[in-house]
This record gives C-alpha cells, sequence and structure tokens, in this order.
C-alpha cells in the first residue's frame, strides 16, 4: 500500500467512470441513499453538479495511482458553523484495507484549526455507515430528516487545535 491521499476531483471521463464503479459497487448505498443500484457516469455527471452548485467539493481517495474512493465535503455547513461530510465512499473491493479510516482521518486533518468539529449524517437504513463512524469516536449529537424525508443521525468529532 502506497501513501493513501485525498485529491481534489478533476472530472475527466476516465475519472468519471471510475466512480461509477465505485458507486456502484455498494448497491445497497445507492438504494438507501439515492433510490438506485447503480450508478452511470451520467449520474456521477449530476451527482457531481449537485455537490458543486450546493457548495460542496469533491475528493478522490487516492492509493498511489489507483482511485480506491471518493469523499465530498461541505464546509461551512450553509446552516451551522461546522464543516460537513457529505459522503465517504470506498470501492467494496478495497474495503477492509484501512482507506476509509485514513481518509476520515485526512478528512479531520483538512478542517482542523479553521473549525471545532466536523459533522456528518448517517441515514438510519446504512447500519454499517454507523458502526463505521462510530468506530472512529464520532458521536451522535442530533437526529433529523433529510431533505428527501430520509431518518439520520448527525454524528460530531471534535478536532484538535493543529499543534504548534
Amino acid at each position: 500500500m502506497e501513501l493513501v491521499s485525498l485529491a481534489p476531483l478533476v472530472p475527466d471521463s476516465g475519472v468519471v467512470e471510475r466512480l461509477a464503479e465505485i458507486f456502484s459497487s455498494d448497491p445497497d448505498f445507492l438504494l438507501a441513499s439515492e433510490g438506485v443500484s447503480t450508478f452511470s457516469p451520467a449520474d456521477v455527471a449530476a451527482y457531481i453538479a449537485r455537490e458543486h452548485d450546493q457548495g460542496g467539493r469533491v475528493h478522490l481517495l487516492v492509493d498511489g495511482l489507483r482511485i480506491v474512493g471518493v469523499a465530498t465535503t461541505l464546509a461551512p455547513h450553509p446552516r451551522e458553523p461546522y464543516p460537513w461530510v457529505g459522503l465517504l465512499l470506498v470501492d467494496t473491493a478495497w474495503r477492509g484495507h484501512g482507506f476509509g479510516k485514513r481518509a476520515s482521518g485526512l478528512l479531520e486533518v483538512m478542517f482542523m484549526g479553521q473549525y471545532p468539529a466536523l459533522r456528518l449524517g448517517v441515514l438510519h437504513t446504512t447500519p454499517r455507515a454507523r458502526e463505521f463512524w462510530l468506530s472512529l469516536g464520532y458521536v451522535a449529537v442530533d437526529e433529523r430528516s433529510t431533505a428527501e424525508g430520509r431518518a439520520a443521525t448527525v454524528f460530531e468529532i471534535v478536532l484538535p487545535p493543529l499543534p504548534k
């Protein structure tokens, strides 16, 4: 395993096709969050456009030269003073290798020193995601509904100040 990093999205056709593979590798997540079981490159392009229209950023999770996942962030959230992780999705073929844990750490470092905490929402229909974030030290701070009316738990982790 090489150095894992988050890279800004450069939406060329090869990257969009790879992201379609990553999204489609987890049909249960797609059904819970998007109401479909697969994502085409056109669906990925629409998802990226929607994230950008809402002020979000899309990050590629890269291991060496291989894209193994994708994350989205929104900083700050328009209705509260915290940054949010909108998505952290690792290709199911690469789960269990620590990529999600390392990506979450990189996301936390991205906002350290700028914000007191990092938040995210986990749909009640995605218990594996709930277990993942709890295992990393995130705590439930609220219960809300998404814009589509889906029940979700808001998780938060306190961000330490930047080391001196």
